[in-house]
């Protein structure tokens, strides 16, 4: 076997023992450490979307939302149920199957789900049912079995047919003919075309450490490649994870309290009545005994980290008629505040009253009810915070009384529930940024670590495999000897033997590899005899002799150092004489209705050696060599005739351009005014930007140039700004708006630094200018800056640079 192919079967079993390891932590279930479980589905509930048979992959997730479709343990049915989340009541999940009328009884909490749905395989059920069955099994088991054992039969029989007589006994016997004229290659030359000098003495031991230090140095390097390689890969699926998932997430604690009440009323009573001569609570009250009755109503919030506690309460009788819908609101006490966990109110309730109240209704609209509802509900509002988690909940439970001529008396309207203590339960909600992580196998790790380690991880395979290539570069340029056997060693046997090297009959090759394709061929072995710095390698097929010879010697001594320098130099005047300089162009849209809004013009060189340039890699060569204006200008003119030809299409875009400090000290106005005046663009469409670092020293220098620029019309913006200058100072500057340097953005999702990039945009809202933010990368960012008020944004989530065309067809919707 050839060593590229051996080299890359190594690199192909590490390649195929990560992508297995993937394969099991993206599906193994969570008996065996993954994060899946696999529901098959038996029923019609879930129709149209998913149906019976249907085999569904569900994953273990920190947060479910409504919509998601989910599988949970019903205590009930003793079975797992698969339904779609409608719903939530403080820490529990309402669930309702797609093609059912109710609503499931049972509401699991986050212990009692199972995964949500990840992967559906349609009708796969079927095939797992049909595995199940004996029969079927049977025959699975027997045909897998009998297509191994062929397989192995075949590769058995093809190893017996290759196979030949020892060859090295065949060579001692001399059954090697004489090389055939007509059967030469154009690969191989007769050993009369060449000339073998005498090999120069080597010691025996000498030769032998080199042998062996080659064949141990082989075996190294089939090791590295193949650790190298599963390192490499390794890595990259680590960084593919990592970097797929953001570095914070947004979480919501869930934190549970509780509300109680407790109602207590008495009135006295004359002896006889009742068991005592006292009204106690749940025993009817006659008016006739007693008009007034004691009401006192305990109130607690319970749970652990409660503070800042502040509330009200007042207790009021609500005289209603359930029929009519009559009703009317007496309060019992004045409004009274409290700042604990507890608090007790006591009121007296006049029953008579309340007859009173009911009786002249009747009189004055002439209705006749018997029976009025009497609520004493004690009306609690508390706000205060849990565990850092504001919350704020109200307490209105009643105490409700049927009311007639004679009597009033408790309501208990469910036996299971007690009126005298009600009870209500709360959530405070707490959301907070946390480090994101990723799961493998039952694993957490940190997505900052996971990225860190993955670019550590491919770093050191880079770097191992740079030192691997210098040692076969170095050991090749020491001696093509342990190249060779580097390189072919698996397939090489050291010999002793005179006859070998002596026999004339026998075909010489121009190259090693030549000779190890002939040896792979023919399922046969190279045979090597060293004689001090002479080398001979042999291979017979098909009663032929083929014979490779290599004077280490005279071959090191050929060796020569060869040292390439690339000399890399921008010739700017030769580029914008042959036309290589390209305008890019780079959208800015709302960030509200991502509606395009202007276009950045960004210069780029297409170098006929270095590909394309961006304006970082040449920009600075230009300023000093002066060649900034012309290109400058060369841009300017470029790009406004562009957009002037995008708003005759009917695209009001706005051009960016940004202009740099020693262009604006140079009388900025007449170039512009020059420049628009060819293409025909209006003042009104064009934005200078000027960096912030060009504004922060001595900005009284260009103040006069840019009070003309905004006389002209001209929109004037800061581009990467940071905060270092003073929002005050550049108010009285006359720009527009500000753009939020994109090393600022790239940290939004560090708390601090996404505190301190609201703080600039709160700022410039509120003295009028403009927010736009560069480099916007993923939507995190983008919900970010939406959250904060940032009005516009570019950046690679929205759109790359591109040229014009590409901009044509994003505007064209095409």
């Amino acid at each position: 076997m050839s060593v590229k192919r051996r080299w890359f079967y190594n690199f192909f079993a590490g390649f195929a023992l990560v992508l297995a390891a993937i394969f099991w932590i993206l599906f193994a279930p969570v008996r065996l450490g993954g994060q899946n479980e696999y529901i098959l589905i038996n029923g019609n509930s879930m129709e149209p979307a998913i149906k019976q048979a249907d085999l569904i992959i569900v994953r273990k997730s920190d947060f479910y939302r409504v919509g998601d479709a989910v599988a949970y343990r019903s205590p009930e049915l003793k079975n797992v149920v698969f339904h779609r989340i409608i719903g939530l009541e403080l820490d529990r999940y309402i669930f309702q199957g797609d093609n059912n009328d109710w609503i499931d009884s049972y509401k699991p909490n986050i212990s009692d789900l199972i995964g949500k749905q990840w992967i559906r395989i349609p009708n796969a059920g079927k095939v797992v049912e049909w595995i199940r069955k004996p029969l079927f099994a049977a025959l699975l088991v027997a045909g897998s079995g009998g297509i191994i054992l062929g397989f192995l039969f075949n590769k058995s029989r093809k190893k017996k047919v290759g196979t030949t007589v020892d060859p090295i006994s065949r060579f001692k016997e001399g059954v090697i003919k004489t090389w055939d004229t007509t059967s030469r290659s154009e690969n191989a030359i007769p050993s009369s075309a060449i000339t073998v000098n005498p090999p120069f003495s080597e010691p025996e031991h000498s030769r032998s450490s080199q042998m062996l230090k080659a064949r141990h140095l082989n075996g190294v390097i089939e090791v590295s490649f193949f650790l190298l390689g599963l390192f490499a890969l390794a890595s990259l699926a680590l960084g593919a994870f990592a970097f797929f998932n953001p570095l914070t997430r947004l979480t919501t604690q869930n934190n549970l309290y509780h509300q109680k009440g407790t109602y207590t009323y008495n009135a006295p009573a004359p002896a006889g009545v009742y068991d005592s001569q006292m009204v106690k609570s749940g025993d009817p009250v006659f008016t006739k005994l007693t008009c007034s009755m004691k009401l006192l109503f305990n109130y607690a919030i319970m749970a652990d980290g409660l503070q800042n506690l502040t509330g009200t309460h007042q207790i009021t009788a609500v005289l209603s008629d359930p029929t009519s819908g009559w009703t009317r609101v007496i309060p019992l006490e004045p409004l009274q505040t409290f700042n604990q966990d507890n608090f007790s109110s006591q009121v007296q309730v006049d029953l008579c009253q309340m007859q009173t109240i009911t009786k002249e209704m009747e009189a004055q609209t002439g209705m006749t009810s018997y029976n009025y509802s009497l609520a004493l509900s004690p009306n609690v509002t508390i706000t205060g915070q849990l565990q850092n988690a504001d919350f704020n909940d109200t307490f209105t439970t009643p105490l409700v009384f049927q009311l007639d001529a004679v009597r009033a008396y408790m309501v208990k309207s469910d036996p299971q529930i007690d009126p005298l203590n009600p009870i209500k339960d709360g959530i405070a909600k707490f959301e907070f940024i946390e480090p994101n992580s990723l799961t493998i196998l039952n694993i957490k790790i940190p997505v900052a670590s996971a990225r860190t380690l993955s670019m550590l991880g491919f770093s050191v395979s880079l770097v191992g495999l740079l030192v691997l290539l210098t040692l076969i570069s170095h050991t090749s340029r020491r001696s093509k000897e342990m190249l060779i056997r580097m390189k072919h060693g698996s397939s090489m046997i050291d010999v002793e033997s005179s006859d070998i090297s002596l026999t004339r009959s026998a075909v010489d090759v121009l190259d090693i590899d030549d000779l190890a394709r002939l040896a792979e061929q023919n399922n046969t072995v190279i045979l090597h005899e060293a004689r001090g710095w002479l080398h001979t390698y042999l291979v017979e097929a098909d009663q032929i002799t083929y014979r490779y010879t290599l004077n280490d010697a005279q071959e090191t001594s050929k060796i020569e150092q060869h040292q390439e320098s690339r000399v890399s130099a921008f010739n700017l005047q030769q580029g914008i004489k042959n036309g290589e300089f390209k305008v890019f162009y780079q959208p800015i849209v709302s960030i509200l209705d991502r509606r395009i809004l202007a276009v950045e013009a960004l210069l780029r060189w297409q170098h006929p050696q270095n590909g394309l340039l961006s304006a970082k890699d040449f920009i600075n060569q230009a300023e000093t060599t002066g060649l900034i204006d012309t290109l400058g200008e060369w841009m300017l003119q470029e790009a406004s005739r562009q957009v002037k030809e995008w708003r005759k299409n009917g695209f009001p875009l706005r051009l960016a351009v940004n202009f740099s400090r020693s262009q604006i000290e140079k009388q900025p106005a007449r170039l512009i005014s020059q420049v628009l005046d060819r293409t025909g663009m209006s003042l009104d469409a064009l934005q200078i930007e000027i960096s912030e670092t060009s504004l922060i020293k001595n900005p009284e220098l260009i103040f006069s140039n840019l009070m003309e620029l905004q006389k002209m019309g001209v929109h004037l913006s800061v581009d990467g700004y940071t905060g270092d200058s003073s929002l005050t100072n550049l108010k009285q500057l006359p720009f527009e708006s500000i753009k939020i340097d994109r090393n600022l953005i790239m940290k939004l999702d560090q708390p601090q630094e996404a505190e301190y990039v609201q703080g600039i945009i709160s700022a410039a809202l509120d003295r009028g200018l403009n927010v736009v933010a560069e480099g916007v990368e993923n939507r995190f960012q983008m919900n970010m800056l939406r959250s904060q008020y940032c009005s516009q944004a570019q950046g690679y989530l929205i759109a790359r640079p591109a040229p014009a065309v590409e901009i044509s067809a994003l505007l064209s919707g095409k």
